[in-house]
């Protein structure tokens, strides 16, 4: 009853962000917000070539920093497919949805026409084919 201040702490961690306790909308956060979306957005209808995601990731103008963080907050799992590495969104329980079968190779119109024959080809070249786009 002095008119001082007391701070009263949460039992266990509290989520929330500095900026969502205060009331802010930091560029930062709006950023995050967006990477975050568009990463599920490109991973929503299943595995992506991680070369594809990067590669549009640039045209969309967010760095590879950014794309890595958003890839570690979503829990997006990467696998192997032959020698080119694929990520996608884990299921509902947590778990990897089920890898890309070789023989479905034909359904991969929605990658860059460069790494569908990288993977086609089983990631023959996959280095020439990298520095030649440096």
């Amino acid at each position: 009853e002095s008119g001082l201040p007391v701070i009263e702490w949460e039992p266990g961690p509290v989520d929330i962000a500095p900026e969502d306790l205060l009331g802010l909308d930091t560029g930062a956060r709006r950023l995050r917000d967006d990477i975050i979306e568009w990463l599920k957005s490109q991973l929503s209808d299943g595995p992506v070539d991680s070369l594809d995601i990067e590669h549009r990731a640039n045209l969309a103008g967010f760095s590879e920093s950014t794309v890595n963080r958003a890839k570690k907050e979503l829990k997006v799992v990467s696998r192997r497919h032959g020698k080119a590495w694929c990520w996608q969104l884990p299921d509902q329980d947590g778990q990897p949805t089920p890898p890309i079968k070789a023989d479905n190779l034909d359904n991969l119109d929605h990658l860059d026409s460069n790494i569908v024959n990288i993977v086609k080809n089983g990631g023959g070249g996959l280095g020439d084919n990298l520095a030649s786009k440096r």
